[in-house]
């Protein structure tokens, strides 16, 4: 892999870590903010100590309304001892030590819990007592409360400070986040765009190739097809140019028996001629799928038995013979393109063949039949499938022949839903079937 291939493919990889790190950075640093943020030991230890100072105040301002021994007395003295026991906890403990109060408080608060009324009633004497203790107690209180509220406002302002960075290192971070996560989303789609117009590069390029490969067989077909009918051609107007000559010179003296045979072989070519122009079209017309087939039911006996009297009378001395099954026999197929299709079989059998042959029509497995059976040289095994190839002439075909009969043949038969089969033995003949559909499509599938 070349180290730009390399850059490439490892980029995208690297922005996706350095993404997820930088998330995995601003979450952290979010989390450590909401910890920060919890209720601190400070803003805890301010509230301690200001309840003992009020519970200090409501006490001693009993003590001068009140006798010694009512009962509100020992209850509010109860709640003032429950706060500064909570000042000789641990946390609360150590944090007076931290901010130096810790000797302060402690001698006045024993001196306090020492009056408990609990443990021994309260006189007069004890009262007023009890009055210059808390007196003594209410100072280091207040320079506690005022202690713990400096503290207080010192910590908020570095945590502030500290929030201050840490929101700030998290939006730069989510921002760069942002930025690496919108340049890969544009390489994603910019590759994407490559992809797309390499893809539709590759399918022009295949479609140019398939029509370059269209148009160099369509080149090779209309080379085999020009050197064909030029051969055909050429043969017919031979023919015909050679009776028109003999007529010109010998006007005057030819017979009309003799010009009347010239006139006939001259027609005769010009309907050969004719028939291999329709074999051409009709062959352009398959090739571009603007031949359709209009089949319906009809009788295939009369119509063959016309062809066959038709081929007679242009093949003089030559044996044809129709062998039906029963009469009439219908069939689903195009009338024109059937006849063409047993047209160009029977005309390929005269041409092979010089006994008679002899057209079978029966019906058989829900299909009907037309097979044309010839006595001729037959057709070796390895030949068989390449006959039906377009400008195929078999070895035995010698000048005649255009190459397209059996071709064609087969396709009009594909059109009309039916096929062409042949079984043929070398020294024996062979026999070209047709097979047609008996009744219609949507019938069959009933």
């Amino acid at each position: 892999m070349t180290p730009k291939r390399r850059l490439h493919t490892g980029l995208p990889f690297g922005i996706v870590l350095l993404s997820l790190g930088l998330l995995i950075f601003g979450l952290v640093r979010l989390t450590t903010i909401e910890k920060s943020m919890r209720l601190s030991l400070e803003v805890n230890m301010l509230w301690v100590v200001g309840q003992a100072e009020i519970e200090l105040l409501r006490l001693d301002a009993l003590l001068a309304r009140l006798p010694p021994s009512d009962p509100a007395i020992a209850e509010r003295f109860d709640l003032l001892a429950s706060r500064l026991h909570l000042l000789e906890d641990g946390p609360q403990q150590r944090y007076l030590e931290d901010i130096g109060q810790a000797q302060a408080v402690a001698a006045p608060s024993a001196a306090v819990l020492a009056f408990d009324p609990n443990r021994a009633p309260l006189t007069e004497a004890r009262a007023t007592e009890l009055a210059q203790a808390l007196e003594t107690l209410r100072e280091p209180l207040h320079r506690s409360a005022t202690r713990a509220m400096m503290f207080e406002w010192e910590g908020v302002s570095e945590r502030l400070e500290t929030y201050r960075g840490a929101v700030t290192q998290v939006i730069l971070s989510l921002a760069l986040g942002l930025a690496m996560a919108s340049y890969l989303g544009w390489r994603l789609v910019r590759d994407q765009r490559e992809l797309l117009r390499a893809e539709e590069l590759r399918l022009n390029a295949v479609r140019l190739e398939q029509d370059l490969r269209e148009e160099r067989a369509q080149g090779a077909y209309w080379r085999d097809f020009a050197a064909v009918v030029s051969h055909q051609f050429r043969t017919p107007l031979a023919v015909i140019d050679s009776a028109a000559q003999r007529i010109m010179r010998r006007q005057g003296t030819i017979t009309p028996t003799e010009q009347s045979t010239r006139l006939e072989t001259i027609r005769n070519t010009v309907s050969d001629l004719t028939r291999l122009v329709d074999a051409a079209l009709l062959s352009g017309q398959i090739d571009n799928d603007q031949k359709v087939a209009d089949c319906a039911r009809h009788d295939l006996v009369a119509p063959l038995r016309l062809l066959l009297q038709d081929l007679g009378a242009r093949h003089p001395g030559r044996a044809l013979r129709l062998e039906a099954e029963r009469e009439p026999l219908e069939a689903w197929f195009d009338p024109g393109l059937t006849l063409h299709a047993v047209m160009n079989l029977l005309e390929n059998a005269l041409r092979h063949s010089s006994e008679a042959v002899v057209l079978r029509i029966f019906e058989a497995e829900g299909r009907v039949a037309c097979a044309v059976v010839d006595k001729g040289p037959g057709i070796a095994a390895e030949d068989l499938e390449r006959i039906f190839d377009r400008f195929r002439r078999g070895p035995h075909a010698g000048g005649d022949g255009s190459g397209i009969g059996l071709w064609t043949a087969r396709r009009l038969a594909q059109l009309q839903g039916g096929t062409i089969e042949v079984a043929s033995w070398p020294g024996v003949g062979s026999v070209f079937t047709l097979w047609l559909r008996a009744r219609a499509p949507v019938e069959e599938a009933a």
